[in-house]
């Protein structure tokens, strides 16, 4: 009998709240691999400790570049992936009026260009690995 594949997931936005939740509770599952995502590695390196491992990749995802870094970190780890989960996002705090263009910005890189630069460049490794896999299965969130 041969042991199951891995299951490999990446979270982005792991350092806290739904990400680190979402992190937790997917490493309770038999032979899932996680990659855990964020801005700050402390919080990340702390999380990998209380699962017992992980592949740690501390990146800011408004940074245009992030998204290479995560698929050339998961690719060294595991070669494979299953689930993306796109978690990182930010809150709007304060009014325009307070808050400003600056503010727009901001929440249009971090909720909809990361998520979509990091879903275009993972893709290609989400296909590849769902096609080596007789379900074919395709995960984003």
């Amino acid at each position: 009998m041969t042991d199951p594949e891995p299951f490999v997931a990446v979270i982005t936005g792991a350092s806290s709240g739904i990400g680190e939740a979402t992190a937790r509770r997917l490493s309770r599952e038999p032979h899932t691999r996680l990659v855990l995502v964020a801005r700050r590695q402390d919080r990340l390196d702390q999380l990998a400790r209380d699962l017992g491992g992980a592949t740690v990749v501390a990146v800011d995802l408004t940074d245009p570049s992030a998204p290479q870094t995560v698929l050339e970190a998961v690719g060294r780890a595991h070669g494979e992936l299953h689930l993306l989960v796109n978690n990182a996002g930010a809150r709007w705090a304060g009014t325009f009026a307070e808050t400003g263009w600056e503010n727009i910005e901001r929440h249009v890189k971090i909720n909809f260009e990361a998520p979509a630069r990091t879903t275009e460049t993972l893709l290609p490794l989400l296909r590849a690995t769902a096609h080596k896999q007789q379900t074919h299965r395709v995960s984003i969130v």
